[in-house]
């Protein structure tokens, strides 16, 4: 697993890395593939944005979040990948029952 992380207007810190490098394993394990993942984060007035792509063969998983800390927004936006990874999940597992029902 490759983890970029890119800073803008913003201090890098080891914490920070961590914290992202955290997140993005515990989203790893849906995963059976290696993944690629970039991590953007920036300050804008007194907003902590964080967006966080995750590429995994064909797939590309994009979550953004935006609130006044940093550790938070790492945070929300590594949740909304979870969440699409788990959509996912289901829809796939839906169509594959509804096929054994035509079986």
């Amino acid at each position: 697993m490759q983890v970029n992380i890119t800073f803008r207007h913003l201090e890098p810190t080891e914490a920070l890395k961590s914290h992202v490098r955290g997140r993005v394993e515990h989203v790893q394990r849906f995963f059976d593939r290696p993944t690629e993942t970039h991590a953007v984060l920036h300050v804008e007035n007194l907003h902590h944005h964080a967006e966080i792509t995750v590429k995994a063969g064909r797939f590309l998983l994009r979550g953004t979040a935006k609130t006044q800390d940093m550790y938070a927004s790492i945070d929300a936006a590594a949740d909304k990948i979870e969440r699409q990874l788990k959509k996912h999940r289901e829809r796939i597992q839906d169509r594959r029952a509804a096929a054994r029902e035509f079986e």
